[in-house]
């Protein structure tokens, strides 16, 4: 990825390069290969899972760079003011396609719990301006102690 490269352009390299990440760990007969994550602040959470030929469903060991590349992927499409995303759903197809979905204004789910820090964290690493927050993030943020400096 170029330092300055598109938000668009780096979305597609990164994204590629999990994908062929995530090939790389597929075992044999895999069909389609699902990498889901939600992450705020210094939490994250990861389901990765593969399909088979005969419909089979089981998880799949993500490699660690797949982590590097997602942390890089979420910095890379950060619109000052507006935020990124808080979840991304991969879905790697043996046909070659990655296609990827964000989720920037969706509560993210979690197995693990967010802290308030967390979500602290999060604004300061990717600061959204008021109006670009949704309810619960207000929510989420008032309740974490932030408030918004005078205008």
């Amino acid at each position: 990825m170029e330092m300055n490269e598109s938000p668009i352009l780096a979305e597609a390299h990164l994204r590629t390069e999990m994908a062929g990440a995530l090939v790389e760990a597929a075992p044999a007969a895999w069909r389609e290969l699902r990498y889901i994550a939600a992450s705020v602040g210094g939490v994250t959470d990861v389901q990765a899972s593969v399909v088979f030929d005969d419909e089979r469903v089981e998880p799949l060991d993500a490699p660690g760079c797949v982590s590097l590349l997602r942390s890089k992927l979420r910095t890379a499409v950060y619109e000052p003011g507006k935020g990124t995303w808080f979840s991304m759903t991969l879905t790697v197809t043996r046909d070659g396609r990655a296609e990827a979905t964000y989720a920037y204004d969706e509560e993210p789910w979690s197995h693990v719990p967010i802290v308030s820090s967390a979500w602290l964290a999060d604004q300061e690493k990717f600061p959204r301006d008021s109006e670009h927050r949704p309810a619960w993030l207000q929510r989420k943020l008032a309740g974490a102690g932030h408030s918004d400096p005078p205008r």
